[in-house]
């Protein structure tokens, strides 16, 4: 796009009248303006956003978000240096951007942005007012979906300044249009003939004129009512008007009676005017006219026919309707804001919001089928949440590269994991005829259409896919849908992160820190729940005391950190010798607890001895074994336990020892 001077840049501002804050316009736009910063805002997610308009020598910020609104030296501010490019301008960090390192606004002097996007206000001539921008004090990247909103948003800004000025200019049309009907209605006073009188009006009104003798046939035309309509046969009656015209209501649909042509209602009722109707005449654009008619009175007070004056209102029309379709989308985008809000509301309170963020997705987009896939740590994602997939099997999706097998799904690339590193949205509207769709899968799951939206964090890591299914056919994904599920997806992120934060807390609340075994606190609660269900049940309960031998010497000989790392195998070895539902705890020290559901004393002999067998570093271990017996307390148990442990420990160490009637040494060397 090419731009104009600065001087005609600066004539064009001040016939928008912009920083007049006298006008009787501005109020009418200043809500508008302030709603559309506020969008801007909420759009991008960054807390500063402003609306301004710059002159000369200042930038005048007319709406702000996050800041008082002011005026500001231009060639201080960001956007008064770089807005004449006419590029939407974006970086992540200005402070970095040789464009704005050393601008006032960045380098401290007047502030400290960094993530920084401004759109230019260009109008169709080519000049720029101003520009539409967010901030941040914070480094932040904007995807190209919040890029483009910024950018539709800038327009929208113009739309409102021209509905300003288009208000003034038809103030002064209409005063325009007054003087040229009195001059119309003058004419026609003083000449009394109608040859006279229609070459008079012809050559001195801009506008088009028709005259009509009684029976409303057109007998004369100036040459603007002829380029509109194109050429007038004079042998037209009114219907014949109606039909060459095509000549209809307001609406541009609804065909115009030839009872209700300005022509007959001028002969049959006299002056008329505001009468609006649209044209289309043969080979020529649609034209909005509004038109005036009068009767042509002769010398004896008959009515020898009419005139009528139209003026082409099309253009007004048009802006018309592009403000009403700004509005419109901005009452799209207002309710698009509120629906996020609520869904951010819900997702954050949410006990589960893993499970939040699926149900709000199936809300917002009609989906049948929603999952939150998660990267594991055998690089395959993951459901941590679904909604609506019944008694379907949960489906995990190797990424590619990340263990998949020649052939299978995975191996050349899923949908869900292209998604995941390509971190853009994907739609397949024919999931059945995607090569990287599993087919299998998603005929079992009766699955016709899909999308897959990464969940990026604000750094850029991909942390899952939120994956949504239809089991009807979804041709197109529209804008505000792709638009809704971006905003989700990035509140799901930090949502999620917390979430993690949390499980990290409660992770670090509940196990030892150095081996990632249950500490005292689990194993307490653990045991409570197994006596329990052995009470319950009638089951064996046996518990386990596990001494390292000689760690003390272990541990100053070899060095602490080795001592570190000889607890942490071991307690990898024991978690391999044991079943899922054994529990192993850090009892303090050198000391292990193992809880074991459902085997007896004489059982748990065996995996004592396996336990021992595996024991890092050509250490060994000494282990006291002790059966729960009906109304005994896990702490009654456990003091058993360790009587055989220290048995053991006197008897030479290196050995299983049974604790009460069956004590012996089981164990060897």
């Amino acid at each position: 796009m090419s731009f104009r001077p600065e001087e005609s840049r600066l004539e064009a501002l001040a016939a928008y009248r912009l920083l007049e804050t006298t006008s009787e316009s501005g109020a009418d736009i200043a809500e508008e303006v302030a709603a559309l910063t506020r969008l801007a805002s909420l759009v991008t997610g960054l807390p500063l956003a402003m609306v301004n308009i710059i002159d000369e020598t200042t930038l005048v910020q007319l709406a702000t978000v996050g800041m008082d609104p002011g005026a500001f030296p231009r060639e201080e501010t960001p956007c008064g240096v770089h807005f004449l490019d006419g590029a939407l301008v974006h970086t992540s960090d200005a402070s970095q951007d040789a464009r704005f390192a050393d601008n006032a606004f960045v380098d401290g002097r007047l502030g400290a942005l960094r993530a920084y996007a401004s759109a230019p206000l260009i109008t169709l001539d080519g000049h720029a007012l101003g520009t539409l921008c967010v901030a941040d004090t914070r480094p932040r990247t904007l995807t190209p979906t919040q890029l483009a909103a910024l950018d539709d948003l800038s327009r929208v800004v113009l739309s409102l300044f021209e509905r300003r000025r288009e208000a003034q200019v038809s103030a002064r049309h209409a005063a325009e249009a007054d003087e040229q009907r009195t001059l119309t209605e003058l004419l026609m006073a003083e000449i009394d003939e109608r040859n006279r009188l229609t070459e008079a009006v012809l050559s001195s009104v801009g506008v088009g004129i028709v005259v009509s003798d009684t029976a409303g046939h057109i007998v004369s035309s100036n040459a603007t009512a002829t380029e509109w309509l194109g050429p007038i046969d004079p042998d037209l009656t009114l219907s014949g008007q109606v039909m060459e015209f095509s000549v209809r209501h307001r609406d541009g649909v609804t065909p115009m009676a030839p009872e209700e042509l300005p022509l007959r209602r001028a002969l049959r009722e006299g002056p008329v005017d505001g009468i609006e109707l649209v044209t289309c005449a043969p080979g020529r654009p649609d034209r909005a006219l509004m038109c005036s008619g009068r009767p042509l009175v002769g010398e004896t007070g008959d009515v020898t026919g009419a005139v009528v004056a139209f003026h082409d209102i099309t253009p007004l029309r048009e802006r018309e309707d592009l403000l009403r379709a700004a509005h419109e989308q901005l009452g799209r985008h207002a309710e698009e804001a509120a629906t996020l809000a609520r869904a951010a509301r819900t997702v954050t309170a949410a006990a589960d919001p893993r499970l939040a963020v699926c149900e709000v997705a199936r809300e917002l987009t009609g989906a049948d089928v929603v999952l939150l896939l998660q990267p594991a740590d055998d690089g395959v994602l993951r459901p941590t949440a679904t909604v609506g997939l019944g008694d379907d099997p949960v489906p995990s999706f190797p990424l590619p590269g990340a263990g998949a097998t020649v052939g299978a799904p995975g191996s050349r690339g899923s949908l869900a994991g292209t998604a995941f590193l390509g971190e853009e949205l994907l739609f397949v509207a024919d999931v059945l005829s995607d090569p990287r769709a599993d087919t299998e899968l998603a005929r079992r799951c009766r699955i016709r259409s899909g999308a897959w939206q990464p969940v990026v964090m604000a750094d850029g890591r991909t942390i899952g896919v939120l994956v949504l299914a239809w089991r009807e056919t979804v041709e197109t994904l529209p804008g505000t849908t792709r638009s809704m599920l971006a905003a989700l997806a990035g509140e799901a992120a930090h949502t999620l992160e917390r979430a993690v934060l949390l499980d990290r807390l409660a992770q670090a609340a509940d196990h030892d820190p150095l081996t990632g075994l249950p500490n005292r606190r689990t194993w307490d609660r653990a045991t409570d729940q197994e006596i329990a269900r052995a009470a319950r049940t009638g089951c064996p309960l046996t518990f386990m005391i596990v001494d390292l031998d000689h760690f003390k010497n272990y541990n100053d000989t070899a060095g602490h950190l080795a001592g570190d790392e000889l607890l942490r195998a071991f307690a990898a070895a024991a978690r391999d010798c044991l079943r899922e539902v054994d529990v192993l705890a850090r009892w303090g020290g050198e000391e292990f607890a193992v809880a074991l559901p459902g085997c007896s004393a004489a059982d748990a002999v065996a995996i004592a001895d396996r336990i021992r067998a595996n024991v890092p570093a050509a250490q060994t271990a000494t282990i006291g074994v002790a059966q729960w017996s009906v109304g005994s307390t896990a702490v009654e148990v456990l003091a058993r336990a360790d009587a055989a442990l220290y048995a053991g420990k006197r008897s030479g160490r290196d050995r299983t020892v049974v604790s009460g009637a069956e004590l012996s040494l089981l164990g060897g060397q």
